[in-house]
């Protein structure tokens, strides 16, 4: 049923699948609940406290939802969009011999980010398995579809970073998931959110190891151009 879903909007041009993802985005936020008192508080505390940012925030958190499905079913038509003008930083990194950590938020277009460096270059990147089976199974197939070598957020997948670090390839990993169990409470603006220790799931375990440097990248959104 989902991966229908994910077929039909794929089949939208990607303007639409974005008109259709806001309006989705802006009604989910209209609902009472969790997410909508989340996304206000965040908006408030990072000094956007007008209802209409958060609101606006929320449509394009759609918009950035269903263009998903273009980017894992239509990949070469985003490919054709992308506008990379500092690829030789990396070429030039890898050249050292050292590997390369690459570090990137949920911010933009992160799943084609890493679609995009996997078609140049060898890259191993590190995700946490979705709790619910049906997302789970869908993201192992178009993670499969693609050139990604995909570990799990385990002591395995940190292994198999160290082993791609110090043959000298790259790894990628979301630095800003919520870790489960052993976090850390840290001070962030007016709040203490909770991040990854630097333990297994920390990007600094992996790349002290293998004397690696770390890059970090805020991909742009597949909005007509992927940048």
């Amino acid at each position: 049923m989902l991966s229908t879903v994910v077929r039909l909007v794929a089949a939208l041009p990607l303007p639409v699948a974005h008109s259709v993802g806001r309006m989705l985005g802006r009604l989910v936020y209209a609902l009472p609940g969790g997410y909508r008192r989340h996304l206000r508080q965040n908006a408030i505390q990072a000094g956007y406290a007008a209802p209409a940012f958060a609101r606006e925030a929320a449509g394009e958190t759609g918009a950035m939802m269903t263009e998903l499905a273009h980017v894992w079913l239509r990949t070469q038509d985003c490919f054709d969009k992308v506008i990379c003008d500092d690829w030789e930083v990396i070429e030039r990194t890898l050249a050292e011999g050292r590997g390369l950590v690459m570090l990137t938020p949920h911010l933009g277009c992160f799943e084609l980010a890493a679609r995009y460096a996997a078609e140049r270059i060898s890259l191993t990147i590190m995700f946490r398995p979705h709790r619910k089976a049906l997302f789970r199974d869908l993201l192992d197939s178009v993670r499969g579809a693609s050139k990604l070598k995909a570990v799990p957020a385990t002591a395995q997948g940190v292994r198999a970073f160290v082993r791609a670090l110090r043959q000298g390839e790259a790894v990628g990993l979301l630095p800003d998931q919520a870790p489960k169990g052993d976090g850390v409470w840290v001070p962030f603006l007016a709040a203490r959110p909770i991040r990854s220790p630097c333990r297994a799931s920390s990007p600094r375990r992996p790349a002290h190891r293998s004397s690696s440097p770390p890059a970090s990248a805020c991909p742009g959104d597949v909005a007509g151009a992927c940048t």
